[in-house]
């Protein structure tokens, strides 16, 4: 496999999904298309038990390319969560097409102070 399209946006780190990323996991890295003008992004991260997680935003038709290339940074045959809002079926139905499987979920919670 030739080199990922993808490329590191730290412009892109202040979107709403790079924010949720930062907040919740570590060493979040935001990665988009070379094209500055594609505001399409996938994030890599550590989420819990220091789990590769990611979480894509398409703002076009890039989720494919996006996944294949987040993935491509993962090394081969380490699990890999897939980050997927409650309630959102499109979502879940794009990682379920690109073979991910759902082995549960989890409620994070933040208190109010």
């Amino acid at each position: 496999m030739g080199p990922s399209a993808l490329v590191e946006r730290p412009d892109l780190a202040g979107t709403e999904r790079a924010r949720h990323a930062a907040q919740w996991r570590d060493d979040v890295r935001v990665l988009g298309l070379p094209d500055r003008s594609s505001a399409s992004l996938a994030t890599l991260s550590r989420g819990i038990g220091g789990l590769p997680e990611i979480g894509i935003h398409a703002a076009d038709d890039a989720a494919d390319l996006l996944l294949r290339g987040v993935l491509e940074r993962v090394p081969v045959g380490d699990v890999v969560v897939a980050s997927v809002t409650p309630g959102n079926a499109r979502s879940l139905r794009f990682f379920l097409r690109h073979g991910f499987v759902p082995v549960g979920s989890v409620q994070q919670w933040t208190p109010r102070r």
